[in-house]
Parts: structure tokens; C-alpha cells; sequence
């Protein structure tokens, strides 16, 4: 699990460092979609506990996807009023 969480750090960091979000989130809904589809195919060969970890790991990741969704919301949100508030307060 801890590496679970270590990898939603590292797309975080990615995206703090990039400023751009568009490879964070494909990084994160790749791992989504790969832990979840692990976790599917995982009973039919008889592994129910691994399954049980996988699918865990996948709602992890969604929600560390959700809260890298919530970052970049807030970001553009404040990056928007200061904007406004430099253009405001600009002299003519």
C-alpha cells in the first residue's frame, strides 16, 4: 500500500513541478484502470485475497487521483483571482 500512496506523491510532485496536468492524470487513471482490470481478472485464477489488495489499491489511487483533480482545481481558481486582482488594481 505504501507504495501505492509514494506513487500519487510523485504524480502530485509532478504536477507541482510541471505545472502542466495533463500527464499526472493520464499517470493516475492509467494506474486506475490497470490496478482495477489486475483486480478483475485476478478471482477467475482462483487469487481472491491479491484481488482483494489490487482493488484496494486502485481506490487508493482514484482517490489520490481526486485529490490531484482538487489541486489543479484550486489552482486555476487562485491563479484566476489574482489575475483579476493585478489587472484591477494596474494603473492606467
Amino acid at each position: 500500500m505504501l507504495e501505492t500512496i509514494l506513487f500519487g506523491i510523485v504524480i502530485m510532485l509532478q504536477y507541482l513541478v510541471s505545472g502542466s496536468s495533463a500527464t499526472p492524470m493520464m499517470g493516475a487513471a492509467l494506474a486506475v484502470v490497470s490496478l482495477g482490470s489486475a483486480a478483475l481478472a485476478l478471482p477467475v485464477m482462483g487469487r481472491r485475497p491479491r484481488a482483494r489488495e489490487l482493488g484496494l489499491r486502485a481506490l487508493v489511487m482514484l482517490a489520490l487521483g481526486g485529490m490531484l483533480y482538487g489541486l489543479v482545481g484550486a489552482d486555476n481558481k487562485i491563479a484566476a483571482s489574482r489575475a483579476g486582482r493585478i489587472a484591477y488594481t494596474a494603473p492606467m
